[in-house]
């Protein structure tokens, strides 16, 4: 670039500022800093480029971009750029006159004020900070002459919110809020004791924000000269950057005579104003639309397994030392990458993170400390001049630790360009777009201090020294990760609330972070993508769990041909005819002889088309028999798709119920056992497909037999046991029924072909023949249950699978069959019927599902994430499964097979890909979560249908319930007895209540209907597209209540004209309705003078509807004017809307 001597001399003026401005910042000595070398290697952390960028806006009304990084660039920037088109940078003027004047709260404090209802999720809480300090010696009531000069001195240690939302200052000091307790003559105990309950105390105050002072200081004096300091303050007065200025006032008028800071002229209420004017022009505007295109593209927070208790109302803290060596050689090495030790952090919270959440792909919520250079005093104030950063982070994308450090500064780097209206701003909109108001968005957060202070850790208390013991709290957050840089060391801090995450998890967390940073602190760490192992306990016990045994020879027919019991037992009972081993075995074996004799045998497949029956029974076994695989079609399936199936699965005959069975005239097994191998194939099941075309299934004798055999030989199945055969032979339930019993020469018994469904014929037939043996799908037991709890004395055996256990359901069977042991069992097709098994015996009541179990011999079930790695407990995956149990493949179908079963890249192992989900318990036991196709999105939320129906079935009154969401939340729900229509409404209230007690606003259902039963299909499972139909031609329209006094009126309609709708209901839930934060803030103005009333604004939250607001204001109805205003108004807007086409706006 050519430069002209003026130009020249201009940019050589740049480079001279920015030089002794970086040196001021980082104190390097200017001679040492070279032009060409990054920012992040000279020492400018995210946070200090930040303020040198205001400083050169400030200069040269220039706006340099973050990701410009050199001395010589920026001068480049500044020379080539035009000063004009950008806005001028502008200055506060302290306002002295109107210190005292009301003045708005800023985004973050009025989330700290919103977070202290419990209305709000993981609220009930104040923004908190605690330190307990001991000193050898002190004179308490010179550190409370000292305090009080530093109250004196800081105008928001005098803070307190309005009735009508606004924070103001009292010109007067408070006289309480400093304590000093004499405890010289305490005993041990008793020291122990007084200490103790005051840090119980103090350490989660949440103060009244209406009232002066947040804060409050005890002395400790105990035995001796020794001093304990326990020091509470609310966020709400005072961020980090403040703890230091208080600190530092608070020892140096304590500690120096002489110390005489000069007086403050620059108040918080100036910095809060000034900011407000900000909040226009084209950089604001910009910043705008930057984050309207952001929040539509924001992933969801990490989703870390949640503990089974509710939260509390404590945080606790978790802390340790990167010790110095392995600090600074993590940041040489950041540097030499220029990236800034906190990107580094970042990147490896988010890497524990992604591992324990089972994405890597989430948003957390950065802290930013917002003090822009905007007058000399910015740096003295004390306030909460916080805001927040929705960082995107995606782990996946990145091939190495570096690439994932740098993406994630690119990334901050970026949002910080446009902060202006980002952080809380776009937190508020994302809720209103989303899930409502009152939900924690995103409640895990990294906060750094590193670069953006003058001093470290160790110096912030000043001359207290380092706190012995401290802890922040936050509301709407479950995890705060803090750093700290100290004495050459990082201070790495988690808070975590109570009761959200489990104590465990946090701890391994904590470890694998510790061990990350370790590693990162090396070249390799660098070059390698970041991964984290599991702990090794998590190993030992999965590792326990996974049996071998050697692999079987028999074939899956054996049974009908060896005639374990003798060829006399009973084999089969149908309504028509009962068989006897022997003569079921003539029929197998002349029907298969025929096979033969038309050239069928090995490699072959043959399909079986026939009603329920022994006939069926007989012909799937024959053709096993002659070597071939069969295929079961069921005769009630549509024409066009048993053609399809026929002609894809390219099957060379077909038997049918018209077929004559031959009857062998011997019926010796010679030869019969060896026409084909346990490596062959025994069946091919076809079953629904995603793509619109079923899918066959194609499985070994050894694979299928291998899982039959567990089940017989755990339960102890013997020739005197007898099975109710309900299954389809097209559902792979059928092949216990058929085949495994009939292994050890049990009886299968058979209902009438048109009464597989009829609980009637069931227990008819159960009571007739003793039936010892249940093996269904869920949905079938409780149609029995439904219809008779006697004559059941002689079930000795269920098994459950296929679908949803209701966890009440086992206590049920028990109490109608109490021999009854009952086995919750799951596996799909692809994986020989079961692979898993849990004997479920007293249900614990915090369960909300019955668990998946463990894995069956020679079957692996492995949870994995996106990344094909084992999730740890409790984090939700994707069921992989492998060993012996794995099909073939699907029929005639490679492109699908290679999409369901894999090779893992790792391990080499051939895997089948579930699509169910699941997460470990600590011992090692699964609990599947659903299904990746039933997993939900609604508002930009990933929802697990599984989730809301467990917590819609806590409900005592609840039995069955299906969630769907075909645009919104909807759910359906069966209870215990029936429900008169005119109680409905009511069930539906009381449900919809519980569940906003349970869980998040975006998980509610926008719909519960109320049904007698649920819809099943052929194969007895849930039929959720009967459901989703249903949902369709049922839209349900909200009802409109009218408001039913005055007072309700004149909140309604107040509520209707900030929202700009026509009419609000009664009972109508303000945030439902539309409200945000800002809405609800002038609803809040306006009722608080239309009704002449003085009410705190968190009654918006507490009482969200009129009706509900009305009840708690107690008051009686208003001037007539007053609610007839309110009807005028309303009239002119309905007036208004039919004169003007279009949309209502929307505020």
């Amino acid at each position: 670039m050519t430069h002209t001597g003026q130009e020249t001399t201009s940019r050589l003026e740049v480079v001279r500022w920015v030089v002794d401005k970086i040196a001021d910042i980082t104190h390097a000595p200017p001679g040492e800093i070279e032009f060409t070398t990054p920012l992040t290697q000279i020492g400018l952390s995210s946070l200090r480029t930040v303020r040198l960028r205001a400083l050169i806006a400030e200069r040269f009304g220039v706006e340099i971009p973050l990701a410009v990084q050199t001395i010589d660039d920026i001068a480049d920037f500044v020379a080539a750029a035009q000063p004009s088109a950008h806005e001028p940078v502008d200055h506060i003027e302290p306002d002295p006159a109107n210190a005292f004047e009301p003045f708005p709260l800023t985004d973050l404090q009025y989330a700290y004020l919103m977070g202290r209802s419990d209305v709000f999720e993981l609220g009930g809480l104040g923004g908190h900070a605690y330190f307990e300090f001991t000193r050898d010696t002190g004179d308490p009531e010179q550190l409370r002459t000292a305090w009080n000069r530093v109250v004196d001195r800081h105008d928001a240690l005098r803070m307190q919110v309005r009735p009508d939302g606004r924070q103001q200052v009292s010109a007067n000091s408070p006289s309480t809020g400093f304590d000093i307790l004499d405890l010289r003559a305490a005993t041990d105990e008793q020291l122990t004791k007084e200490l103790a309950d005051l840090r119980h105390r103090s350490s989660h105050e949440v103060f009244d924000l209406h009232t002066v002072p947040l804060y409050h200081i005890t002395v400790a004096r105990l035995p001796g000269t020794a001093l304990r300091i326990f020091f509470s303050i609310d966020l709400f007065v005072a961020d980090l950057w403040a703890w230091r200025v208080l600190m530092r006032d608070w020892w140096g008028y304590y500690s120096d005579p002489a110390y005489d800071p000069r007086p403050l002229r620059l108040t918080f209420r100036d910095v809060v104003l000034h900011e407000a004017r900000m909040a226009t022009g084209p950089q604001f505007e910009k910043s705008q639309r930057y984050w309207e295109n952001r929040i539509l593209e924001l992933p969801d927070a990490p989703a870390l397994p949640a503990a089974v208790h509710a939260a509390e109302k404590r945080f606790r803290r978790r802390r340790f030392h990167v010790s110095r060596p392995v600090w600074a050689q993590l940041k040489q090495l950041a540097a030499q990458r220029s990236v800034t030790p906190s990107a580094v952090l970042l990147a490896a919270y988010s890497v524990v993170l992604a591992r324990w959440s089972g994405s890597g792909h989430f948003t957390v919520d950065v802290t930013l400390f917002n003090r822009p250079p905007l007058h000399p005093e910015i740096n003295d104030l004390v306030g909460d001049f916080t805001n927040v950063d929705l960082l995107e982070v995606d782990v996946e994308r990145a091939a190495t630790f570096h690439e994932l450090a740098t993406a994630v500064q690119s990334r901050l780097w970026a949002d910080l360009e446009h902060a202006q209206a980002g952080g809380i701003k776009a937190l508020r909109e994302l809720a209103a777009q989303r899930c409502g108001v009152g939900s924690a968005l995103f409640p895990v957060v990294f906060t750094s201090t590193l670069g953006g202070e003058e001093e470290g850790y160790d110096t912030v208390f000043a001359g207290f020294g380092e706190p012995d013991f401290a802890i922040t709290q936050t509301p709407q957050v479950y995890l705060d990760h803090q750093v700290f840089e100290q004495n050459g060391r990082a201070l790495i801090v988690w808070d975590t609330r109570d009761g959200v995450l489990s104590e465990t998890v946090i701890d391994e967390m904590f470890l694998a972070y510790m061990r990350l940073l370790d590693h990162i602190a090396t070249e390799d760490g660098w070059q390698t993508a970041p991964k984290v192992p599991l702990p090794a306990r998590t190993r030992r016990i999965r590792a326990a769990t996974r049996v071998t045994t050697e692999p079987l020879d028999t074939m899956l027919h054996d049974g009908f041909l060896t005639a374990p019991a003798g060829p006399d037992a009973v084999a089969i009972i149908a309504p028509d005819r009962t068989l006897t081993y022997g003569a079921a075995r003539a029929h197998i074996i002349g029907t298969a002889a025929a096979l033969r004799e038309q050239g069928l045998g090995p490699g072959d497949v043959v399909a079986v088309e026939a009603e329920k029956g022994w006939r069926q029974v007989v012909s799937v076994a024959a053709v096993m028999a002659a070597g071939s695989a069969v295929l079961p079609i069921d005769p009630a399936l549509p024409a066009a798709r048993k053609e399809w199936i026929a002609q894809h699965s390219g099957c060379r005959a077909m038997l049918t119920d018209r077929d004559e069975l031959p009857v062998a005239a011997t019926t010796t097994i010679e030869g019969w056992r060896d026409l084909a191998g346990p490596d062959d194939l025994a069946y091919i099941l076809y079953t629904s497909g995603s793509t619109g075309t079923p899918k066959g299934v194609a499985v070994t004798h050894r694979a299928v037999v291998n899982t039959l055999h567990w089940v017989n030989e755990r339960f102890e199945i013997t020739a005197a046991d007898r099975v109710l055969g309900l299954s389809s032979m097209s559902f792979d339930l059928s092949l216990w029924d058929t085949f495994g019993v009939t292994m050890k020469g049990a009886t299968l018994v058979l209902p009438p072909a048109d009464r597989t469904r009829d609980p009637a014929t069931w227990a008819e037939l159960m009571a007739r023949h003793g039936i010892t043996l249940w093996n269904s799908v869920p949905a079938l037991l409780t149609m029995l249950l439904e219809h008779t709890d006697t004559g059941l004395d002689a079930l000795r055996l269920v098994l459950l699978s296929g679908d949803w256990i209701p966890v009440a359901l086992p206590d049920r069977i028990r109490a109608a069959a109490p021999r009854a042991r009952v086995i919750a069992m799951g596996g799909p097709t692809e994986t020989s019927v079961w692979t898993n098994a849990f004997e479920v015996g007293v249900t614990d009541p915090a369960w909300t599902s019955i668990p998946y179990g463990y894995p069956l011999p020679n079957h692996e079930l492995h949870v994995l994430n996106d990344r094909l790695e084992e999730v740890p407990d409790g984090v939700a995956g994707e069921i992989y499964i492998g060993g012996t149990g794995l099909a073939v493949g699907y029929h005639n179908d490679s492109q699908r097979t290679e999409a369901s079963f894999i090779t893992h890249p790792d391990t080499g192992q051939r895997l089948y890909r579930s699509g169910d989900l699941a997460r470990y318990r600590a011992d090692g036991c699964l609990e599947i979560l659903g299904r990746t196709d039933f997993q939900l999105k609604v508002g930009g939320h990933r929802i697990e249908a599984g989730e809301v129906e467990a917590a819609l079935l806590e409900h005592p009154l609840i039995r069955a319930a299906v969630v769907l969401a075909p645009d919104s939340l909807a759910a359906f729900v069966v209870p215990d007895e029936p429900v008169a229509d005119a109680d409905v409404d009511a069930l539906v209230a009381e449900l919809t209540a519980t569940l906003r007690d349970r869980l998040p606003n975006y998980m509610v259902p926008h719909r519960i209907e109320v049904l007698t039963r649920l819809p099943i299909d052929h194969r007895g499972k849930v039929d959720r597209a009967a459901l989703r139909t249903r949902l369709s031609t049922h839209r349900g329209v909200r009802s409109y209540i009218e408001p039913a006094n005055p007072v309700e009126t004149v909140i309604t309609d107040t509520v209707a004209e900030v929202l700009g709708v026509d009419r609000v209901g009664a009972d109508e839930r303000f945030l439902e309705a539309g409200a945000n934060s800002v809405a609800l803030t002038r609803i809040h103005a306006l009722l608080s003078q239309r009704l002449s009333v003085t009410f705190d604004l968190l009654q918006l939250f507490e009482n969200p509807d009129a009706r509900s607001l009305a009840t708690a204001l107690r008051s009686d109805a208003p001037a007539n004017d007053a609610v007839g205003t309110g009807r005028e108004r309303a009239r002119a807007r309905r007036a208004a809307r039919q004169r003007v086409p279009g949309p209502s706006s929307q505020n």
